[in-house]
Parts: C-alpha cells; structure tokens; sequence
C-alpha cells in the first residue's frame, strides 16, 4: 500500500514538525505545496528525505481560487503510483487508534473515498517542536462543519471537486464510501494568543476575490469575537483522544 499527502503551506514552521512527524510515519511521499513562506517552512520541508517542496504563487493573498485549484488537481501526480492520497491542510491531522491497520483494512475492501469524522482541538498552549501533539492536546469538541473526504483512491476518482475550505465535495468517479472510523483532528485553536496573531496575520492577506465572495472572513474577527469563539470551544471541549 502507497499513500503520498498533498498539503498546502504559508509560514508554518510552528505546525509543520508535527505535521511531517505523523505523515511521514505512515506515507510515502509528502507534497508541500509552498505559498512563498517568508519562515523556516521550506527549510524544513527540504530537511525531509520523503518531502517534496513545490511552489505556487498567490501574489502574497489569500486567494481561495487558487487554493482550491491546487488541490482539486495536484493529486492527479499520484494516479498509477499511490493507492490512496490524502489532501489536507497543515492543521488537519488524519488519525484513528491503530492507523495503520485501518488504512491497511481500508486498502482491502473496494471503497474509495473515506469522509472522515472532524474534531477542533483547543489547548491553553501552542505544542512544542519537542511534544508529540497526539499526547499533550488530546481535548476537542466535535465539529460536523469539519467532516471532510481529505483521503481517496486517485486511480478511481476522476475528479474530487473540493468547494470553499474543500469543507465539502462532489466527486466523479467510482463513488463508494467507507464507514470506517477515521478522525479528522483540526488543531486549529492552540492557545488564545496564537488565535489571536494568526487571525490578523491571515486578516492581512486576504486578496478581493476571497472579500468578494466572503471567504475566510473570520480572520477579520474582532479581538473580542475571537477570544469568545475560543473561549466557546475551550468550555466545550471534552476527552477526543
């Protein structure tokens, strides 16, 4: 069983060492698609025998049409070599207890996408590069907003057709399904300061196509809308993993 990951990246160098820790754990090949980070992100990615950097360039915006333009067609690369991709983003990390041996299940059967159950994660700390994510934020709250197909065989599906977020899809092709338990874990909310700076960060970039259409609006939050949602989530939270 061959399995490559197709990601998409801008200034990530906090979540990139997790990120490749747990792909490259169980993937053959990782993907960086690089949006000109301006951190250590390619250096880190070049530091990974199984990673390759690629690059696109978005004129230094958030430009929703392009993102969905990588990911509805770089996969393609894979069909005749993997027997299953996964595209994600940097944040999503695809987990069940025994991994391996779910993939190595799903690999038996004839199913061919897998739409996997999403969960936001919260911690009060942002990780180090030393902690492994899995032990040290283990609490979430369950999002169906988050379920999302990030895995699926590239030689069955002609085309995946993420929309906005690649929240949702509508693929052709050899549409069959798995109900196995596959989690999506977004760690997305790792402490209030972290929210907070990546939020203006992002708010920054957003180019007039993602303004026009409303896309990715939250990052233009107010400082108090953002502590509440966090705040929200942190209450809710209970034991995920």
């Amino acid at each position: 069983m061959t399995i490559h990951v197709y990601t998409i990246c801008w200034n990530e160098e906090g979540m990139l060492p997790h990120f490749l820790r747990h792909y490259t754990s169980f993937c053959d090949q990782v993907f960086v698609y690089d949006n000109f980070s301006t951190d250590r992100s390619p250096s880190i990615c070049l530091s990974h025998a199984n990673v390759t950097l690629r690059q696109y360039d978005s004129g230094g915006q958030i430009r929703d049409d392009l993102y969905l333009s990588v990911k509805n067609n770089v996969w393609k690369r894979s069909r005749g070599k993997a027997d299953w991709v996964i595209v994600c983003d940097i944040d999503e990390f695809l987990y069940a207890p025994d991994l391996r041996k779910l993939l190595e299940q799903l690999n038996q059967s004839e199913e061919t996408l897998v739409r996997c159950k999403g969960f936001n994660m919260v911690s009060t700390h942002y990780p180090t590069e030393q902690e492994v994510i899995f032990e040290t934020i283990r609490e979430g709250v369950r999002s169906t907003s988050f379920d999302k197909v990030l895995l699926f065989r590239p030689d069955e599906i002609d085309e995946i057709n993420f929309g906005p977020g690649a929240h949702s899809c509508n693929p052709i092709g050899s549409i069959n399904y798995s109900d196995l338990d596959f989690k999506l874990l977004h760690y997305k909310y790792l402490s209030l300061d972290y929210n907070l700076q990546r939020y203006r960060l992002m708010a920054s970039r957003l180019s007039d196509y993602n303004k026009k259409f409303h896309f990715g609006i939250h990052y233009g939050y107010s400082s108090r809308k953002i502590k509440r949602e966090f705040n929200e989530i942190w209450a809710k939270r209970s034991s995920v993993l």
